[in-house]
């Protein structure tokens, strides 16, 4: 993305209307509100630490109850690992799994163990001062293992609300996905999830929305001029921002629009992708779980979504003064 700041002029409301040019970095705010109940991914979440980034709880039943809770450390496991995580674009962190009986233990540098029962829905988060990127990774592999048990596919990709139905934007790390969700969060669309999407087939495909938190780049919230969110985390290379209590909407599922994949090119152009075509792509942003029950379940449930939703493949210029051109181009385009 280029780092150039946007200068240009208010614009209308549903195009970008919340930019307001170059902006000063403020300091992390403690205010940040948290709770110890809400919903996140389907879940009804029951915590005994307070939590920043959840939903309201609405009116659908949730998938399962998930309860969290700080755990004591534990030791290492000893024996090759079942999965090992190695920080990527994708996955910024190092972390590695084993098997614990019917549950699985996580450890994640920087951070410590998580102790994950998938068909009971419980996680034991570890204790620490680092609350901010303890509840991110909780949202990630340690959530995504609950999930998928419970019959929701957990994809890289971003998601926004247009209207009463939800665009899912799927794309590898440096494709620009936080950054255009974000900024059409600015333009007055909900943002339902910014990396890890988690998706529900029945009755309808739809978006479970995720944590009320986005990740940019310093000089993305600086170009942005973001304003919708409080600064939870200032890093020196990601601003993390709890997105206002009043625009996260409940955890209610959204009924799938459409599935995006975003490229990159010079002029801004949409191109429908088939069934076949769309599985192995999508496949590729799936998360990846430890047994093969998992990655057959997650394999049917996308080969279900492939053939149920509209794909379609999104090229447009990697540039902050292209994004109104783009986001107009999303709201406009026909994607059903």
């Amino acid at each position: 993305m280029v780092a150039t700041a946007l200068r240009h002029p208010m614009l209308p409301r549903g195009r970008l209307g919340s930019y307001h040019g170059r902006v000063t970095l403020p300091a992390p705010d403690t205010q940040v509100r948290t709770a110890r109940g809400g919903a996140v991914f389907g879940f009804e979440v029951a915590s005994s630490v307070p939590l920043r980034f959840m939903r309201a709880i609405g009116t659908t039943p949730p998938i399962t109850t998930l309860t969290v809770r700080e755990g004591a450390p534990r030791p290492d496991p000893g024996g090759p690992p079942l999965r090992e995580w190695s920080p990527t674009d994708r996955n910024p962190f190092h972390a590695r799994l084993w098997p614990d009986g019917d549950a699985y233990r996580l450890w994640i540098e920087g951070l410590g163990w998580f102790w994950i029962q998938p068909e009971a829905g419980v996680v034991e988060i570890p204790e620490g001062p680092d609350a901010v990127h303890c509840e991110e990774r909780l949202w990630g592999i340690p959530s995504a293992l609950v999930a998928v048990r419970h019959g929701v596919i957990p994809i890289h990709a971003a998601a926004v609300q247009l209207g009463d139905a939800a665009v899912v934007m799927a794309a590898p790390g440096r494709f620009g996905k936080t950054t255009l969700a974000t900024a059409m969060g600015a333009a007055g669309h909900r943002v339902l999830t910014e990396d890890v999407c988690a998706i529900g087939l029945s009755p309808v495909p739809a978006v479970l929305p995720g944590p009320a938190v986005v990740r940019v780049r310093p000089d993305t919230f600086e170009a942005l001029g973001i304003g919708a969110g409080q600064v939870a985390l200032h890093e020196p290379t990601r601003v993390h921002l709890a997105i206002a209590p009043e625009l996260r909407g409940t955890g209610d599922p959204v009924p799938v629009r459409a599935v995006v994949f975003l490229d990159v090119g010079d002029e801004i152009g949409f191109t429908r992708v088939d069934a076949t075509t769309a599985l192995p792509m999508l496949w590729n942003l799936t998360t990846k779980l430890p047994t093969d029950e998992d990655r057959t379940r997650c394999f049917e449930a996308l080969a279900d979504l492939a053939s149920s939703v509209p794909v379609w493949h999104l090229r447009r210029p990697l540039r902050y003064d292209r994004l109104p051109d783009v986001i107009a181009a999303i709201e406009d385009e026909d994607l059903s």
